[in-house]
């Protein structure tokens, strides 16, 4: 029986241009992971980018895996990765515009199988 478990990457109101994530260890995994992104109290002179990177060697190096679509305003979207997800995740935020400021919610989300 499968059950699911859920790990916040990011989880926090953001002024800055770019914020990297703690790293998360997972170990390898081929296709159950659905990655989230929230953003609510987006200035309207913000955008919000976001992408989820992956790690083979516990975050020395790291690969794009999903990028979501920019904001423009509060927003949410799921993405699913189309390759293998390394070992090591970590959500990446960008904001840009003449005033930077959004609260932030990057999620992964997996099933494990018994």
């Amino acid at each position: 029986m499968a059950s699911s478990s859920r790990k916040e990457l990011i989880n926090a109101a953001l002024t800055a241009a770019s914020t990297n994530g703690d790293a998360a260890s997972f170990g390898p995994r081929a296709g159950d992971f659905v990655f989230f992104l929230k953003a609510t109290a987006t200035h309207a002179d913000t955008n919000v980018d976001a992408k989820i990177q992956h790690s083979p060697d516990a975050g020395t190096t790291w690969f794009d895996l999903v990028t979501f679509t920019q904001l423009t305003d509060n927003g949410s979207e799921l993405k699913v990765p189309t390759t293998s997800v390394l070992g090591h995740i970590r959500a990446v935020v960008a904001l840009s515009g003449s005033t930077l400021a959004s609260t932030v919610v990057v999620s992964a989300h997996w099933s494990d199988f018994a």
